[in-house]
């Protein structure tokens, strides 16, 4: 007699196999991890660049408002957490969450086969991302 209690997973016939992550479950995974330290480095440079720091973050935000003319951090914010690429078509997560541009990523194996590497043309990031 079947229980009124059902677990995800299990079955009266025994337990069910588990399929393996898609390639976008693995990859959307880590480039939506990516976007929300895209956004820490958004805020820190934000951050140094009021307080007359001359880091790395603060010259990516004077690079941003050179570009784009002016940044808004409620919509950096809502970009990074909205981040959600599509399989096959991964766009570059900085870009995303700085200037709200969909630029493509382009992956390329990396030797020892565990990951690859995401490139962005348009702003030359680079990210590791783990393969599936």
């Amino acid at each position: 007699m079947p229980s009124e209690f059902f677990i995800s997973g299990f079955s009266d016939s025994g337990p069910v196999p588990v399929s393996r992550p898609s390639l976008l479950e693995i990859r959307g995974g880590e480039l939506r991890y990516l976007a929300k330290i895209e956004l820490n480095r958004f805020e820190f440079g934000l951050q140094d660049r009021t307080q007359g720091r001359d880091t790395e973050a603060s010259r990516g935000i004077a690079k941003a408002l050179e570009i784009a003319g002016k940044l808004s951090h409620p919509r950096a914010k809502q970009r990074a957490l909205s981040y959600n690429p599509r399989e096959g078509q991964e766009h570059c997560p900085h870009c995303w969450v700085f200037f709200g541009n969909k630029h493509a990523l382009h992956f390329t194996d990396n030797p020892g086969g565990e990951a690859e590497t995401a490139h962005c043309h348009e702003c030359n990031s680079q990210y590791q991302v783990p393969k599936a």
